[in-house]
């Protein structure tokens, strides 16, 4: 990990007017049943993978994606529940965001509770959140959040950016991206029982 760490890229400092936690906007938990579409492609040094993919998000905090390879080669899933994953795809833990950082890459702010700072420059809201697995940086303009950082030791391990409906996850250190071009988003009724792991 320390050598990982130290090839991550350096975390500047907070700036901007101190502000206080109530400003922090609400995303905490899913509203309403929603389905999105989207195109993925993976990126781990010479290996690229791509293809379509699903993703089911269940009130309050449930999620399932399923993951097709162009050209048929195969598929998987994988669940997030509040803050555990479980990956049934190949090479699920490399390319499934931790809990934390999947929520960011949906626009939920869900991390573990820590100190928290607040800054804000303009119409953007920066909060570093620290706890045991580091420090979570989240930047909203407005109401929305639109970067989710993991620091550690003064570094960022990893990123997610969202930007229109591009999602983009980084994993600064390993030099492995996960890129998502949503396609369709839609409330839908409630999912069936059946989709969920038992």
């Amino acid at each position: 990990m320390l050598g990982l760490v130290a090839c991550a890229p350096a975390a500047r400092p907070l700036d901007g007017r101190v502000a206080p936690v109530s400003a922090i906007p609400a995303t905490a938990a899913l509203r309403v049943p929603t389905q999105v579409g989207f195109r993925w492609e993976f990126r781990e040094e010479q290996l690229t993978i791509r293809g379509e993919g699903a993703a089911r998000l269940a009130p309050p905090d449930s999620a399932r994606l399923d993951l097709f390879l162009d050209g048929g080669f195969g598929s998987g899933n994988a669940f997030v529940i509040g803050d555990t994953v479980q990956a049934r795809i190949p090479m699920g833990d490399r390319l499934i965001p931790p809990a934390a950082l999947f929520w960011g890459a949906v626009g939920r702010l869900a991390v573990p509770p820590g100190d928290t700072i607040v800054r804000v420059v303009a119409d953007t809201l920066r909060t570093d959140i620290a706890g045991t697995r580091g420090i979570f940086r989240a930047s909203f303009v407005r109401d929305s959040l639109v970067q989710l950082e993991r620091i550690v030791d003064g570094r960022v391990l990893e990123r997610v950016d969202r930007v229109g409906d591009v999602v983009r996850y980084r994993q600064l250190a390993s030099r492995r991206s996960l890129d998502l071009t949503i396609l369709r988003r839609a409330a839908v009724p409630p999912f069936d029982a059946a989709i969920w792991p038992r």
